[in-house]
């Protein structure tokens, strides 16, 4: 059961309700439509354990102009909610929390800039506070949870994962605020912990992050296909480190 009280944040509609037959790549599930066979795009590369399931109920959008894809996925079917696994709308969804003053570890700070080249990485945001302060920021999505409701990262190991972690330790060695965020997209989610089995060298960067002063936080979110808003469960999840 959930534990919060939900805030509404922003409206999703979707365009139909899926059925996932079977992923064919990183990118693209077959999906079933209104008893037709088409196929449906998705942004986030993770294996998606126990959500890109045969069978599994799932939300979709249209894709106007995108390729052999009809339809974007945008959330799974979860515990009478939505695992809301669009990496993008992730993204939009923590810059509309923070430019709306809903995480209290955030006041009075702006989003400034998105996808920010340095050197050979490409970061998340530039965030701007009412005190001067810019802080580097990185966002990770969190969707996978072991048998007691914790949500893990990553669910395969990640080379960009680790890139993008080193990164902001070395900004903040150089004196720059850091930030990295796991967005916890799993209803009901009741912590974050890194995932030491499955990359134990994220893990290693992710303690390193901490020694070096990078702020780590989590944040929970859900979609509710019932009213298609997104929602703020939990501003700052309680964080597991082993």
């Amino acid at each position: 059961m959930l534990k919060h009280k939900h805030i509404k944040l922003f409206k999703i509609k979707y365009d139909a309700v899926c059925t996932i037959n079977k992923r064919l790549n990183k990118f693209v599930v077959e999906v079933i439509v209104n008893g037709q066979n088409t196929y449906a795009y998705i942004n986030n590369t993770g294996k998606l354990k126990y959500l890109i399931e045969k069978g599994k109920k799932e939300y979709c959008m249209r894709r106007i102009g995108k390729g052999s894809t009809k339809y974007r996925l945008f959330a799974i079917e979860y515990d009478k909610l939505a695992s809301l696994i669009d990496t993008k709308i992730q993204e939009n969804t923590f810059a509309y929390m923070v430019n709306n003053s809903l995480l209290p570890w955030l006041n009075n700070c702006k989003i400034l800039k998105r996808n920010i080249k340095i050197d050979n990485n490409t970061l998340d945001f530039v965030i701007e506070c009412s005190n001067g302060r810019i802080i580097y920021t990185e966002l990770k999505s969190a969707i996978l949870v072991d048998e007691s409701n914790i949500a893990m990262y990553p669910d395969c190991p990640s080379i960009c994962g680790r890139k993008h972690i080193a990164k902001l330790i070395e900004l903040r060695q150089q004196g720059y605020g850091a930030l990295l965020v796991f967005i916890v997209a799993i209803p009901g989610a009741k912590a974050f912990t890194p995932n030491k089995n499955i990359d134990p060298l994220i893990h290693n960067l992710i303690m390193e992050a901490i020694r070096n002063n990078v702020i780590v936080k989590s944040v929970s979110i859900y979609y509710d296909s019932k009213t298609m808003f997104v929602m703020l469960d939990d501003p700052e999840l309680p964080i597991i480190l082993n």
